[in-house]
């Protein structure tokens, strides 16, 4: 069975143009990859 590390980025001061910086999005990135991970029995763990 396949085994993950999430690490979205740590860098809140890369503002986006269009508002957020890169750790916020990079963050929703994952959030929402988790469920089809678990979904598809892939193990993982996530930076904090």
């Amino acid at each position: 069975m396949p085994n993950i590390y999430l690490s979205p980025s740590l860098q809140p001061y890369n503002e986006y143009v269009n508002g957020g910086s890169e750790q916020y999005h990079m963050n929703i990135l994952a959030d929402h990859m988790e469920p089809y991970l678990r979904a598809n029995g892939i193990r993982f763990t996530r930076n904090t």
